[in-house]
């Protein structure tokens, strides 16, 4: 590539001329009524119907301060189980009418204490925060994936006549 800079000064000229000289695009008519009809399409939607970036900024800081709500409940409740018990606190708790999730619970619980006292005994910390660490992204990036190769399975259907 030419770094002169009077070469790229004549190179952009020329350019510029060659661009100026050439006709305005004309934008066939039945692409430009399937525009317009779209953008109407769009402005007909409901807010809810819109992307989220799209609400009214009032609905997402609602919907936000829900979250953290929501989430600071989650860590105040969290925070009120006794420490060294909170198997039995969350037992006692789902204890009624949730008696299956609590011995799922409870038996899930036991095998993860398991796992985590092997774990423990077998590798030190820092190998087991990698392993986790490396399984959650794993999972994530799983996740991730099927989410985009459904949306590339979608069918949707295009009827462009550009002429």
């Amino acid at each position: 590539m030419n770094h002169d800079p009077e070469y790229q000064d004549r190179l952009e000229r020329l350019i510029d001329q060659e661009l100026k000289r050439m006709p305005p695009l004309q934008v066939p008519e039945s692409l430009l009524q399937r525009v317009k009809s779209a953008i109407e399409e769009d402005k007909s939607k409901h807010w809810w119907q819109k992307p989220w970036t799209a609400w009214p900024r009032s609905i997402q800081a609602f919907f936000m301060a829900s979250l953290l709500a929501l989430a600071g409940s989650l860590v105040y409740a969290l925070s009120l189980a006794p420490t060294d018990a909170s198997a039995q606190w969350i037992s006692t708790k789902f204890a009624g009418p949730y008696a299956a999730v609590d011995s799922a619970f409870s038996v899930a619980l036991t095998l993860l204490n398991a796992v985590l006292l092997v774990l423990q005994t077998a590798v030190s910390s820092w190998l087991m925060v990698a392993i986790v660490s490396v399984t959650i992204l794993y999972a994530a990036s799983v996740a991730l994936g099927v989410a985009w190769f459904r949306n590339a399975l979608t069918r949707r259907s295009f009827d462009f006549k550009l002429l």
